[in-house]
């Protein structure tokens, strides 16, 4: 059973909209060292990070762009991002971001109503939806945003900057 959600989806290419903006705000003025710190060596570096999200944005518009046109598509084999380590400079970095953004942005203001729900698989994941796809890709951002606000402050403690990043708590 289709359960018909009163989300207004417009609203999702306008969040979307905003993560290369956030991003860039986060990033300017800081140094190739805070770029390359690597507080945990598992996780990506702020200068890595830009150009892993521009690769997955890739990836992900191919899905997107499937979902319409397909009826059911399996999603599994759509890894056909190249990868990008992008240039070295941070600022080319968000700019590159930036422009892949907005292919996915322009895909997305473009749907109707009934795009929204069209359906996928991801054996992974299980049964996805155009909206399912969308609203993943915000959740990308949000991990990735809040990372380099982590890497930043962690940063900023090294350098014991620390209360500059952080606001006062009661």
């Amino acid at each position: 059973m289709q359960i018909e959600h009163p989300f207004p989806w417009h609203r999702i290419p306008q969040t979307l909209e905003a993560t290369p903006v956030i991003i860039q705000h986060l990033v300017t003025g800081i140094s190739d060292a805070e770029a390359d710190y690597r507080p945990d060596p598992e996780r990506l570096t702020i200068r890595e990070i830009i150009p892993h999200i521009a690769e997955w944005e890739q990836t992900i518009l191919v899905h997107l762009v499937r979902i319409c046109r397909e009826d059911v598509p399996n999603l599994d084999d759509d890894n056909t991002a190249e990868p990008m380590t992008g240039p070295p400079d941070v600022a080319a970095q968000c700019a590159l971001f930036a422009r892949c953004r907005a292919a996915t942005v322009a895909f997305l203001k473009d749907r109707t109503t009934a795009d929204w729900s069209r359906e996928a698989i991801r054996s992974r994941y299980g049964p996805t939806t155009l909206d399912a796809q969308a609203v993943m890709l915000a959740m990308h951002d949000t991990y990735h945003i809040r990372q380099i606000v982590e890497w930043k402050e962690r940063y900023a403690d090294l350098r014991g900057l620390s209360g500059l990043m952080k606001p006062d708590r009661p």
